[in-house]
């Protein structure tokens, strides 16, 4: 089956380059819409970030970008430069489009204060209810906060390590630089990476009970190594692929020319062995040479950048079944001076076409499905004008299939979803529906949060809980949510069926089925 991720978004020359399948190349090595399946393309945006200087804060860059998009807004944090140092910067905005126009706000007047601070990475951690904002100073450093939106909350500084650095890494970084801090955590451990310039990839442990104690000497580790310092140099970044039981691993090269690039490997554990994905000059994660600019080329560079994600949590995750995008610095062709004065710019880059990652979703089984309605309806459990709908529906999935249209199949599959959701007692009875859900499982469609939230509304209408009228008019929103175009409309549709559930009379909606709905909201917004 092929996979096709596509999306077409547009900006104006002054706000978003377009980043559609279809574009007019730009340079040599365009992306193509007929991308092999082992490799990436790219249609990048021009420059979205850019330094804002105040009568306080000298900036020429901006750079090491991490974000998250929380409470119906992008969350942004950064490096600046001055020349002399570093510090950290945040904006937040609603639309790409906006992006340059939100102001900055310079992290050194919180209490995380003055000083040597770069390459931030944000997280929310769910156990202890807390935003934690890593980053380097010398160590690996971090602040916390209850308000991800008020950038004056931010704590003052704390460390990692306790210890300073662990042996493993003085004894391997030679003349290199102990950098660029990523975390990650599973079920049981959080995992703390850093990268040394010096051609290692370094990896500290802890339970996810005692962080953010306990990384420390005994449990740091090399992770990944090259004997070129330039085939793994910095930038890492870790990320749970959704749905599946794997975990991607990019990080930042040097080609020849000394340019920067990205390398990829996946893992099926965070401690990996990690697999190259694409990680060779021919085959990159992305590199210059298999990006297209469609407002003109600005960078001559792909740089430390981050993977936007679903959700905040403190397992940064990806969604195979979304487009591939990623936030990453450039340096203008032209550029040249001191490593801290060089003017970076952020620009967003989204993967075009069919992709390693992309490959990943999972799509309706059409065959299974249609042999199951056929039986179901034979057998008297779904009535002939809904099997008819179904088989309709299905037969137009197997033919976006044939025709490697998996935009389209992907879209019919959610209307599947919503179909079986809406579908009436009378009309498909508990075997059918029991079978049906079955079904979607094992192919893994449907496994979404939206969708979770459709399948027990429908389940609770069912047995009573939600009077009949009243869930589909919770279906027509969460219906909106699910095809929502953006992270902003789904979160606004969410909040609309957020107030629409909150205020249900309780002949409308049982105060148990109230509560457990709530529940599945949240867990859908923070997954956004």
């Amino acid at each position: 089956m092929r996979k096709l991720a596509t999306r077409l978004w547009r900006r104006s020359a002054v706000a978003l380059a377009a980043v559609a399948m279809a574009v007019t190349p730009a340079m040599s090595a365009p992306a193509q819409a007929d991308t092999p399946p082992d490799s990436f393309r790219w249609a990048s945006t021009g420059v979205l970030i850019s330094p804002k200087p105040d009568a306080t804060h000298v900036s020429v860059a901006s750079k090491d970008p991490t974000v998250v998009f929380a409470d119906g807004k992008y969350h942004v944090f950064f490096t600046t430069a001055d020349g002399n140092g570093w510090n950290i910067a945040y904006t937040s905005f609603t639309d790409w489009a906006d992006a340059d126009e939100a102001p900055h706000y310079y992290l050194d007047q919180s209490a995380i204060g003055r000083g040597y601070r770069a390459a931030p990475q944000v997280f929310y951690f769910e156990p202890q209810g807390l935003w934690y904002l890593i980053f380097q100073n010398g160590n690996a450093g971090y602040s916390t906060t209850r308000d991800i939106s008020d950038p004056t909350s931010w704590s003052r500084v704390r460390n990692f390590y306790a210890q300073g650095m662990p042996d493993v890494i003085r004894q391997n970084i030679g003349n290199g630089f102990w950098l660029d801090f990523w975390n990650i955590c599973d079920e049981e451990f959080c995992y703390l990476f850093s990268s040394d310039d010096n051609g290692q990839l370094y990896r500290s442990q802890t339970r996810i009970e005692d962080f953010p104690n306990g990384y420390g000497n005994a449990n740091t580790v090399i992770a990944l190594q090259e004997p070129n310092r330039n085939d793994l140099f910095e930038a890492s970044a870790t990320y749970k692929i959704k749905g599946t039981d794997k975990y991607l691993l990019l990080v930042e090269a040097i080609d020849p020319r000394g340019r920067r690039w990205y390398r990829s490997w996946t893992g099926d554990s965070v401690r990996g062995p990690w697999t190259q994905l694409a990680a060779t000059l021919n085959n990159p994660f992305s590199s210059v040479d298999t990006v297209s600019f469609p407002g003109g080329v600005w960078t001559r560079d792909v740089s430390h950048g981050e993977l936007l994600r679903v959700g905040y949590g403190q397992t940064p995750t990806i969604d195979p079944c979304a487009p591939v995008q990623f936030l990453y610095q450039g340096l203008a062709p032209e550029a040249g001076g001191p490593y801290n004065a060089l003017p970076y710019r952020l620009a967003l880059a989204t993967a075009v076409g069919e992709n390693p990652i992309t490959a990943l979703c999972a799509e309706p089984d059409a065959a299974a499905l249609s042999d199951a309605v056929a039986g179901l309806a034979g057998d008297g459990h779904v009535q002939g004008s809904v099997a008819r709908d179904l088989q309709g529906l299905l037969d137009s999935i197997a033919e976006a299939d044939g025709a490697g249209d998996v935009a389209t199949e992907r879209r019919l599959g959610r209307d599947l979803v919503e179909r079986i959701s809406r579908a009436a007692t009378g009309k498909l009875d508990a075997d059918a529906w029991a079978q049906l859900w079955a079904v979607l499982d094992d192919s893994g469609v449907g496994q979404d949060e939206v969708s979770a939230v459709q399948r027990r509304v429908a389940e609770l209408s069912r047995n009573g809980s939600i009077a009949a009228s009243t869930a589909r008019g919770l279906q027509d929103t969460l219906s909106v949510a699910a095809n929502a175009p953006t992270p902003l409309a789904r979160s606004n549709a969410l909040d609309e069926l957020r107030s629409a559930i909150s205020s249900a009379r309780t002949d409308k909606v049982s105060p148990d089925a109230k509560d457990e709905l709530l529940e599945l909201l949240d867990v859908a917004v923070a997954n956004i």
